[in-house]
């Protein structure tokens, strides 16, 4: 089970938000600083990377990935599904308690 426990949403062209999950399975084994990506009906997640610079450019080398494409597409469908279910509960939740908190 992956448990969101840390979210931070953001309103930039295609950086969405950022997140801190905990792994329960692999003993409460935790990344943090996910970020997560949305475009044009795509979405994506880049784990903690470190930057770089070639040729003037901005780079990003992964600091940790799965040996397969098997393991990472399961890991990406648990993620997101967490991730829904997270904002489904916390995000909605916060929105309407915004709404009936505010005096008129």
């Amino acid at each position: 089970m992956i448990e969101i426990y840390e979210f931070k949403e953001f309103d930039k062209t295609f950086h969405k938000a950022t997140v801190s999950i905990k792994i329960h399975k692999w003993g409460n084994f935790r990344i943090k600083r996910i970020k997560v990506f949305e475009k044009e009906g795509s979405r994506w997640f880049s784990l903690p990377s470190e930057e770089y610079e070639k040729e003037g450019k901005k780079k990003y080398f992964p600091l940790n990935d799965f040996e397969t494409q098997e393991m990472n597409d399961a890991f990406r469908n648990k993620f997101f599904k967490a991730l829904d279910e997270y904002k489904e509960k916390n995000i909605k939740k916060s929105n309407v308690e915004e709404q009936i908190n505010i005096p008129f």
